[in-house]
């Protein structure tokens, strides 16, 4: 009886413990010269450390550790557009930058976030645009 209780927490625990080591991406740097908001979170401009974790998890840190924002995030497809190397997609809306997509260049496939209500809202009332920000790409320290 006790083993099988040990073999089936085995069974439940395993595939957690090896999901961080197959799923995360490696993290990149970029400079982004605007201040823009991630989910909630209002980021100032700056260098950040950019990673998603478990395959659905973007992670954006500001290097001096001043600014973190933990988001979920959906798979979208590349389609036409090819994404060779790590770039940030943001939705304009006035001032006001949001961070949209992420795609990391190893793959066809991106990382979707889910727009805000503050988002839907600010878009119902300025003029919106998508702007593909090249932020600039880092080496990794």
């Amino acid at each position: 009886m006790k083993n099988a209780k040990l073999l089936i927490a085995f069974v439940f625990t395993a595939p957690m413990l090896l999901a961080p080591a197959v799923a995360q991406t490696v993290p990149f740097l970029v400079n982004v010269p605007f201040d823009f908001i991630v989910g909630d979170q209002k980021m100032p401009a700056g260098v950040y450390r950019v990673a998603i974790l478990y395959d659905v998890e973007l992670q954006v840190v500001r290097i001096d550790g001043s600014s973190v924002a933990n988001v979920l995030t959906t798979h979208v497809s590349g389609g036409l557009t090819r994404h060779p190397s790590p770039s940030l997609l943001f939705h304009r809306h006035g001032d006001c930058h949001y961070l949209a997509e992420v795609w990391t260049g190893s793959t066809e496939v991106g990382h979707q976030l889910s727009t805000s209500a503050a988002e839907l809202e600010y878009a119902r009332t300025a003029k919106g645009e998508n702007t593909a920000v090249v932020a600039t790409l880092l080496p990794n320290r």
